[in-house]
């Protein structure tokens, strides 16, 4: 069965002494008993949790399926293709860092790439989380739309909730 975002991480930390360099394939959430939303919300975390983990190769499974897929069978992109889109092309190549506290007490993961970090932040309620990383932020949600970095005290902001923002 697909594993949730935090059984995922259980398994790749049990089994990566065990198979090192595996590489993963991720099966959507049923479009029938999910919103997009929470879909592409679990693919993303997926994908963070296999890129936490040191997987070198994250696969979508079947993304020509025309029920669940990336794409579906006129060509057109599915709602899951930007937050797998945004997720690869956020992530690629990059080296798990570590997390933060902070002070909303928002999830976040974070990972390096070159002179580049990108942190990938959630929370299970809309908050508007205090985030001090560098002077030029980048921000957008997972369909690759750019967000908001919200000035003033205590310092740069962005709004953050259960779908995962990347910085």
């Amino acid at each position: 069965p697909a594993l949730a975002p935090d059984e995922l991480a259980a398994y790749l930390a049990a089994t990566q002494p065990a198979l090192p360099n595996q590489w993963i394939s991720i099966d959507p959430l049923d479009p029938e008993r999910y919103d997009a939303a929470t879909r592409a919300a679990d693919l993303v975390l997926r994908i963070v949790a296999a890129k936490r983990a040191g997987v070198p190769k994250v696969f979508f499974n079947d993304p020509l399926n025309a029920r669940a897929g990336l794409v579906r069978e006129d060509g057109s992109a599915s709602e899951l293709l930007l937050p797998w889109r945004t997720a690869a092309l956020s992530l690629s190549g990059a080296r798990y860092l570590g997390t933060l506290r902070l002070p909303g007490g928002s999830e976040n993961r974070l990972f390096v790439r070159g002179r580049e970090t990108v942190a990938v932040v959630w929370n299970s309620v809309e908050t508007i989380e205090p985030i001090d990383f560098a002077d030029d932020l980048h921000v957008s949600d997972v369909w690759g739309r750019a967000g908001e970095v919200v000035g003033g005290p205590p310092g740069p902001s962005i709004k953050v909730g259960p779908l995962p923002t990347f910085v």
